[in-house]
C-alpha cells in the first residue's frame, strides 16, 4: 500500500489534507479533511483491504488494529509492517518496536490510543475498558482484571497486555522495546520506567512523590532527588541511587545494575545481558548467570560469581545486590524494603523525624543523616545508619554491617562475614567460609577462593596469589613478584630488581623466608628460613 499526502490552501487560507492510498495500483476513494475551518474539524474514514482507518483532527486513532500516522506538532508516525508496528517521532521522538506479538506504546491488541492535549478518548474492544485523560488526571486501565493508575503533570500511557503492565512518562523521551518476553528500557534525563511482569509491580517516585505497592506481601519503596527505578521479577528486588538515572533489570535470576549521568542501553539476548553508561563508563556484563560489574573513577566493584554476592558503592550511595534468595539491599519476601537518599526517606520519614512501622508483627525504625536505623524482621533487628555511622543488617539470623564512606562494612550471609569498606579501608569477604579482603587504592587485598589465599596490592604494594595451594607473589613498581606455579616459586621483579626462577628442587624454600626478601633489604633473610637455604645453598654448590 502506498499512501500520497498533498496539501491544499483554499481560498480562505484553510488548510486542507488530500489523503490518497493506492493499493494494488489501483486507486481506493479520497479522503480529504481540512484543519483550521468552522466546518472543517471533522472525522472521516475509508476502507483498504479490509482494514479501517479513522482519522480525527490534531491526533490521529487507529482502530481494528493497524496503521496510520499520525502528525501532530510532535510529529508521530506509526507504520505497520509485516504486522509489526513501528512509531517514530520527529523532534520528541518514540520508537517503539512489537515483535512476535508483543506491543509497547499505544497499542494493546490491535488498540492504539493516541492523546493530545485534552482529549479523552474511551474505546471498548473485546470486554476491554481503556480511560485516558491527560494534564494532571489520573489514567486508569483495566485489562484482564489489572488495573493501573497513574497521576502526572506530563504525559502518562499505562498499557496491559496479556496480564503485563507497562507504564511510561512522556516529557522527554523513553523508548521500550520488548523481544521474546525481555524488557528493556532506559530514561532521559528526570523519568523513570516502570515495569511489571508476571504479577509483580515496579514502583518509582517523581518529583518527591512516593508510590508504595505491595504485591505478594512485597513492598518496595524507594525515593527520589535523581530517580529510583526498582525492579521486582521472580522475586529478585533491584535497587539503586544515584544523581543521575539508574535502571535495574532483573531477568532469568540476573541482576544487573548500573550508573550513569547521560543515557543507558540495555540489551538482553537469550538471557544475556550487556550493559553499558556514556561518561561515567561502567560495562556489566551478564553470561551464563555470572555477574561482572565494572566501575571508573574511584569507585568499587565487588564480583560475585555463581550466587554469590555483588556489592557496588558510588560516592555515598549503597547498593546491596544478593542473587538465588539472598537480601537485596535491605530485606525481600514479605519484608520492608527501605532507601535513604540525603535527607529523604521512603517509608514517610522526613526531616530528621523517626518513624516506627510495624508489618506483620514487625518493627521498622528509620531515622535520616546521623541516625540509626532499626529494622526488626522476623524478630531479627536490622540497624541501618547513613553518613558515616554503622549500619548492622540482621536477616535470618545473620548481621550485615555497613558503613558508607570510611567505616568498617561487615555483611554476614549464611553464616559468611563480609567486610566491605569505601576508599581506604579493608574489604573482607567470606564466601562459603572463604576469606576475601579487598582494598581500594593503597592498602591490601586478599583474597581467598576455594581454600586459596590470593594477596593483591595496587600501586606499590606486594602482592601475593595463592592458587591450588601455589603462593603467587606479585608487586608493582618496583617491588618483587614471587610467582608459584604447581609447587615452583618463581621471582620477578621489575624494572631494576633481579629475576629468580625457581623450579621443582628448590621448592624448599618455605613461604616465610621467600615473602621476606624486600627491595631494601634483599640481602636480608629470616632466621626461620635461613637453614633451609644453607642446606639448599650447600647442595647447590655440591
Amino acid at each position: 500500500m502506498l499512501v500520497l499526502v498533498a496539501v491544499i490552501f483554499d481560498a480562505k487560507g484553510i488548510v486542507v489534507f488530500v489523503v490518497i492510498v493506492v493499493v494494488l495500483g489501483a486507486v481506493s476513494p479520497l479522503v480529504v479533511f481540512c484543519i483550521g475551518g468552522d466546518n472543517c474539524d471533522f472525522v472521516d474514514a475509508f476502507a483498504v483491504e479490509g482494514l479501517i482507518v479513522v482519522l480525527v483532527v490534531e491526533s490521529l486513532i487507529v482502530v481494528e488494529g493497524l496503521i496510520v500516522a499520525f502528525v501532530v506538532e510532535g510529529l508521530i508516525v506509526d507504520f505497520i509492517v509485516e504486522g509489526l508496528i513501528v512509531d517514530f517521532g520527529v523532534e520528541v521522538p518514540i520508537v517503539d518496536f512489537v515483535v512476535e506479538g508483543l506491543i509497547v506504546d499505544f497499542v494493546v491488541e490491535g488498540l492504539i490510543v493516541d492523546v493530545v492535549e485534552v482529549l479523552i478518548v474511551d474505546f471498548g474492544v473485546e470486554g476491554l475498558i481503556v480511560d485516558f485523560v491527560v494534564e494532571g488526571l489520573i489514567v486508569a486501565f483495566v485489562v484482564e482484571g489489572l488495573i493501573v493508575d497513574f497521576v502526572i503533570e506530563g504525559l502518562i500511557v499505562d498499557f496491559a497486555v496479556e496480564g503485563l503492565i507497562v507504564d511510561f512518562v512522556v516529557e522527554v523521551l523513553i523508548d521500550d522495546f520488548v523481544v521474546e518476553g525481555l524488557t528493556v528500557d532506559f530514561v532521559v534525563e528526570v523519568l523513570i520506567v516502570d515495569f511489571v511482569v508476571e504479577g509483580l509491580i515496579v514502583d518509582f517516585v517523581v518529583e518527591g512523590l512516593i508510590f508504595a505497592f505491595v504485591v505478594e506481601g512485597l513492598i518496595v519503596d524507594f525515593v527520589v532527588e535523581g530517580l529510583i527505578a526498582d525492579f521486582v521479577v521472580e522475586g529478585l528486588i533491584a535497587d539503586f541511587v544515584v544523581e543521575g538515572l539508574i535502571v535495574d533489570f532483573v531477568v532469568e535470576g540476573l541482576i544487573v545494575d548500573f550508573v550513569v549521568e547521560v543515557l543507558i542501553d540495555d540489551f538482553f539476548v537469550k538471557g544475556l545481558t550487556v550493559d553499558f553508561v556514556v561518561e561515567v563508563l561502567i560495562v556489566d556484563f551478564v553470561v551464563e548467570g555470572l555477574i561482572v560489574d565494572f566501575v571508573v573513577e574511584g569507585l568499587i566493584v565487588a564480583f560475585v560469581v555463581e550466587g554469590l554476592i555483588v556489592d557496588f558503592v558510588v560516592e555515598v550511595l549503597i547498593n546491596d545486590f544478593v542473587v538465588e534468595g539472598l537480601i537485596v539491599d535491605f530485606v525481600v519476601e514479605g519484608l520492608i524494603v527501605d532507601f535513604v537518599v540525603e535527607v529523604l526517606i521512603n517509608d514517610f520519614v522526613v526531616e530528621g523525624l523517626t518513624v516506627d512501622f510495624v508489618v506483620e508483627g514487625l518493627i521498622v525504625d528509620f531515622v535520616v543523616e546521623s541516625l540509626i536505623v532499626n529494622f526488626v524482621v522476623e524478630g531479627l533487628i536490622v540497624a541501618f545508619v547513613v553518613e558515616g555511622l554503622i549500619a548492622d543488617f540482621v536477616v535470618e539470623g545473620l548481621i550485615f554491617d555497613f558503613v558508607v564512606e570510611v567505616l568498617i562494612a561487615d555483611f554476614v550471609v549464611e553464616g559468611l562475614i563480609v567486610d566491605f569498606v569505601v576508599e581506604v579501608l579493608i574489604v573482607d569477604f567470606v564466601v562459603e567460609g572463604l576469606i576475601v579482603d579487598f582494598v581500594v587504592e593503597v592498602l591490601i587485598v586478599d583474597f581467598v577462593v576455594e581454600g586459596l589465599i590470593v594477596d593483591f596490592v595496587v600501586e606499590c604494594l606486594i602482592v601475593a596469589f595463592i592458587v591450588k595451594g601455589l603462593i603467587v607473589a606479585f608487586v608493582v613498581e618496583g617491588l618483587i613478584v614471587d610467582f608459584v606455579v604447581e609447587g615452583l616459586i618463581v621471582d620477578f621483579v621489575a624494572d631494576v630488581l633481579i629475576v629468580d626462577f625457581v623450579v621443582e628442587w628448590l621448592n624448599i624454600l618455605s613461604i616465610e623466608c621467600f615473602i621476606v626478601l624486600s627491595v631494601e633489604c634483599f640481602v636480608v633473610l629470616s632466621v626461620e628460613c635461613f637453614a633451609v637455604l644453607k642446606d639448599v645453598v650447600l647442595w647447590v654448590v655440591w
